[in-house]
């Protein structure tokens, strides 16, 4: 994504043209240089770890990777599968209860890319930094 705050499963963002008193939408979702057309329905937390877990496997590992994953989670909007917030049934805010299943979800999927650099060889000789853009 070349924005921010767009759409976790259709990966559409949405502008207002005040001046125009209208909203323009566009796919903010990229493959290489290439609009990712075929993600629709798939959530970017997911999809980004198992790109980079792709990647990661596919890697030789007796070269050097750098890899950069920048996850969209956990930003707005609140958008979350459901099982990833039926744990948080107890939380009686609705947004706090959806945020919650978003970390649920960025931490399965740093679980996820880990596992794979394990399974690969490359973990012992991994530099893991982990920020947020706050």
């Amino acid at each position: 994504y070349l924005t921010g705050g767009e759409e976790y499963f259709t990966h559409v963002r949405c502008y207002p043209i005040h001046a125009l008193n209208l909203t323009r939408c566009a796919l903010d979702l990229r493959d290489g240089e290439e609009a990712a057309t075929t993600y629709k329905g798939a959530y970017s937390t997911e999809l980004f770890s198992q790109r980079a877990s792709s990647i990661i496997r596919k890697h030789d590992p007796n070269k050097p990777l750098f890899l950069y994953v920048a996850m969209q989670a956990v930003h707005a909007p609140l958008q979350v599968p459901d099982r990833y917030v039926a744990p948080y049934v107890s939380i009686q805010d609705h947004n706090r209860r959806l945020y919650a299943g978003m970390v649920s979800a960025m931490d399965e999927a740093v679980g996820n890319i880990t596992l794979a650099l394990q399974e690969r060889g490359f973990w012992n000789n991994t530099v893991l930094v982990f920020s947020t853009e706050y």
